[in-house]
């Protein structure tokens, strides 16, 4: 336990957390001691090897109250907590005393994040051309940028999900690093506009009962999800992604057959 896994290459300290926090002024407060807290734990046990980037995913959002960018989505949040460790979160009215140096960790372990169901021309126009010019991307200092959770449910998938990795890929964006797409799976239990997220939704063939701390759970086929123009987001998703090789085929079971009925939980 003195290193980090090797698959890993960044952990999330919080997801929204301008969303989450309130009152929003006590944000910095929140997320400087978690912040400090990983460092702490990191130093407490001697965690040497692979020291991952730390990140905070930001939501979308504008605030017309924010000090930096109040018309940049995310970046005013970025630069609202960068700005806060600069002046020192121990005074008022953060009120929050570090035990190590956040600046210096920032500078050295911090990589920035977001989460967004903009297009991708929308992301390049409301925040990589302000990050440009932004502080986080100077001689002095480079800090990169990747979107936590990404998937525009309004626009074309077979064709957006392209253009956001060329965004990736364009020499004029060297330090946007990418999405990740969101989700996996539609998560049913959230319900409302969220039942629009999902790569796959379940079938109706129960495959298997598995038992989870002590809980039975009903596993169930995949069934790939479509974008609002009909398109697969599986096969949307390989586009952007890859040109030569082929993706697991999750969709058949050739090997287990369908259940009659299960006992499990859906």
């Amino acid at each position: 336990f003195k290193r980090y896994h090797p698959a890993l290459k960044a952990l999330i300290l919080a997801n929204e957390p301008d969303l989450k926090v309130h009152p929003r002024s006590l944000t910095c407060r929140a997320m400087a001691s978690v912040f400090d807290a990983i460092l702490q734990a990191e130093k407490d046990v001697g965690v040497t090897g692979n020291p991952i980037a730390l990140t905070i995913t930001w939501s979308f959002a504008m605030f017309p109250d924010s000090q930096v960018h109040p018309n940049a989505p995310a970046l005013g949040q970025m630069e609202e907590f960068w700005k806060c460790l600069q002046d020192g979160p121990e005074k008022p009215p953060i009120n929050y005393k570090p035990k190590n140096d956040l600046v210096q960790a920032f500078r050295t372990r911090f990589v920035h994040s977001f989460n967004t169901a903009n297009k991708a021309n929308e992301v390049a126009h409301m925040m990589l051309e302000k990050y440009i010019h932004s502080s986080f991307w100077t001689h002095e200092m480079k800090v990169p940028v990747f979107i936590g959770e990404y998937h525009s449910v309004h626009g074309d998938m077979m064709n957006d999900l392209t253009r956001a990795i060329k965004l990736a890929k364009s020499p004029r964006y060297p330090f946007f690093m990418g999405y990740s797409f969101f989700e996996f799976s539609r998560s049913y239990w959230k319900g409302g506009p969220e039942m629009e997220f999902g790569m796959y939704g379940y079938g109706d063939c129960p495959l298997m009962d598995m038992n989870y701390t002590g809980l039975t759970y009903t596993i169930w086929n995949l069934i790939p999800m479509r974008d609002r123009r009909g398109h697969s987001l599986p096969s949307a998703l390989k586009k952007a992604f890859t040109q030569d090789s082929g993706l697991p085929k999750l969709l058949s079971h050739p090997h287990i057959e369908c259940k009659a009925s299960t006992k499990g939980l859906p």
